[in-house]
């Protein structure tokens, strides 16, 4: 009897183990330079973030596309997962991915997009002889 709470224990075990989910997919240039079809883009940046502990530790994995624009992170368990791109010149929107019960080799399918600058973003000057924040009164 030993033997098989033993064994049910590992099979459970190894079946949590195996069941791990692959967040993938491509990243593509979209915009109206290339309407219709969306471009795919190597060389990007991909990170996925994600929470570790209760406190808001997070930990942060990252990959570059290959050649076709393709990304992988292979190996993820349940969790709230958010998938940013970074580009010289490009932008995105950060896209938060759930993964719920993972089944063997699970695959999902995140395709992200990522649009050109029309205009750099310069920060305005600082004048340093003026104050930051004023204040005013008003007396009526």
């Amino acid at each position: 009897m030993k033997r098989l709470v033993v064994f049910v224990i590992l099979m459970l075990l190894a079946t949590a183990a195996l069941a791990q989910t692959t967040i993938c997919g491509y990243v593509y240039l979209n915009g109206p330079e290339v309407r219709p079809l969306a471009r795919p883009l190597p060389g990007v940046v991909v990170t996925l973030s994600y929470r570790i502990s209760p406190s808001g530790m997070t930990r942060m994995l990252q990959t570059i596309t290959r050649e076709d624009g393709s990304y992988a992170f292979p190996n993820l368990g349940p969790g709230n997962y958010m998938l940013a791109t970074a580009a010289r010149g490009l932008v995105s929107r950060p896209v938060v991915v759930t993964v719920r019960r993972p089944a063997p080799a699970q695959r999902m399918i995140v395709n992200l997009y990522m649009y050109r600058l029309i205009r750099p973003i310069v920060p305005e000057p600082i004048d340093a002889t003026q104050p930051i924040i004023t204040s005013s009164t008003n007396t009526q």
